[in-house]
């Protein structure tokens, strides 16, 4: 008779995925599309106020990065991943904002620096949209004129 290992708590499941995958938490909530706010309360022992179970969306997320091939992603800050959109396509951050439907005071306030009150976080969304982009100006081929992507509805 074979003996199966206990399964893993939350926090080392997460000690686990953070180890592996070689990120910092911030970085591993941003891959799995969690808010880092939020992974810190899944880390937090049981016994803590701030401790929440996490959801089993979170759970299969952090497991789907786990299973991708161990070549890493570029990632990027907010910030730094709406400066080479708006470098890549020669643009402002408002007509950024214009291309993909946001008020400018919302590029604005994901344009300043995390300690500042007014700075938010970029939906995830927006986030994918904004790599997309990015993604598909890199795709191109080098040497042709740079275009500005089609506005969206």
């Amino acid at each position: 008779m074979t003996r199966r290992a206990p399964p893993l708590s939350q926090q080392a499941f997460l000690r686990r995925a953070k180890e592996q995958l070689g990120l910092e938490w911030d970085a591993l909530a941003l891959r799995a599309g969690i808010a880092p706010r939020a992974l810190k309360c899944y880390r937090m022992p049981t016994t803590s106020a701030d401790h929440r179970a996490m959801p089993v969306l979170a759970w299969r997320a952090i497991e789907a990065l786990l299973q991708q091939p161990s070549a890493p992603k570029e990632l990027l800050t907010q910030q730094e991943l709406l400066q080479a959109v708006m470098s890549a396509y020669k643009m402002t951050l408002h007509e950024v904002a214009e291309m993909i439907g946001v008020r400018p005071l919302t590029m604005d306030n994901w344009m300043r620096p995390d300690h500042m009150a007014s700075h938010r976080g970029m939906p995830s969304l927006a986030r994918a949209a904004l790599e997309q982009l990015l993604s598909q100006h890199r795709s191109k081929r080098k040497g042709s004129p740079r275009k500005r992507p089609p506005k969206t509805a």
